[in-house]
């Protein structure tokens, strides 16, 4: 990807990508991402945040749309989604999304389309892993991660994205693949995980999983990858929600899920 955005503290504090406006005053734009907040001027509080990511004029990503339980059903979710694809439109050629069940039936009326499932999984803490597994966890460079086997996994290069990832994760690699595990607030997360084959991807998340037996963990886990479910099943984790990876506009290549073990995160893809 090409950059990263926030919308903590100074909404145009997006650390050199992107662009962040509030309540209708924007702010100057810098670099390839944006982050959009609606706010309710007579009270001068944000009620909803989207945010945008564009990987080279291929593809744009849309994420973090959230609006506050009680500002739903005003069409706000509508306003920030259309403002967001306009700023894309003028960018690249194609938009992705990973929808919520409720935010899905809003993207379909906006013409998203389905392109595949898949199911976030909760480890809880305090699990402790059966099986220890050591793998080389340096990085030192681009090179390290692989970017033409995650070319070939994402479809489009995301490679200087990936490198921001991997400043603030745990990161392991093998031959035939890469993960990562980085932390939250409440859990962390696992992902991205790209492998050629199954006993790869189960050596880069056990090495994961296992590097946090005190933590909870996320995993969003791809459907159409065979191996990845009954993995996370044997690691102790269970599925929590459904969601469904969309498309708007010509589509930029797709890439290959079944080697995507993990995605790197609901905002990114």
């Amino acid at each position: 990807g090409t950059g990263r955005t926030s919308i903590a503290g100074d909404p145009c504090d997006a650390r050199g990508t992107g662009r962040a406006s509030i309540a209708g005053d924007p702010c100057e734009a810098r670099g390839t991402g944006r982050a959009s907040i609606a706010g309710d001027p007579c009270e001068a509080r944000v009620v909803g945040t989207v945010t945008t990511t564009t990987y080279g004029n291929e593809l744009g990503w849309i994420g973090m749309m959230l609006v506050h339980e009680s500002c739903r059903r005003q069409g706000l979710a509508t306003r920030l989604m259309q403002q967001s694809i306009q700023y894309l439109d003028e960018r690249v050629s194609c938009i992705r999304l990973d929808a919520t069940p409720a935010g899905r039936a809003v993207y379909r009326q906006l013409g998203f389309e389905d392109e595949w499932n898949f199911q976030r999984w909760l480890r809880p803490a305090s699990h402790i892993a059966a099986v220890d597994v050591t793998a080389d966890t340096g990085i030192t460079s681009e090179q390290q991660l692989d970017p033409a086997l995650d070319l070939e996994a994402f479809g489009v290069d995301r490679s200087a994205w990936l490198m921001q990832l991997a400043a603030v994760s745990r990161v392991v690699r093998s031959p035939s693949g890469f993960g990562m595990l980085r932390p939250g607030r409440l859990a962390d997360y696992l992902g991205p995980v790209v492998a050629r084959d199954e006993q790869a991807g189960e050596r880069l998340v056990r090495e994961l999983v296992n590097s946090a037996p005190a933590r909870a963990i996320i995993w969003d886990v791809p459907r159409v990858n065979q191996h990845a479910e009954p993995l996370a099943r044997r690691l102790g984790f269970a599925p929590i929600r459904e969601l469904t990876r969309m498309v708007y506009g010509h589509p930029s290549p797709a890439g290959n899920p079944e080697l995507q073990f993990a995605i790197a995160g609901l905002e990114t893809g």
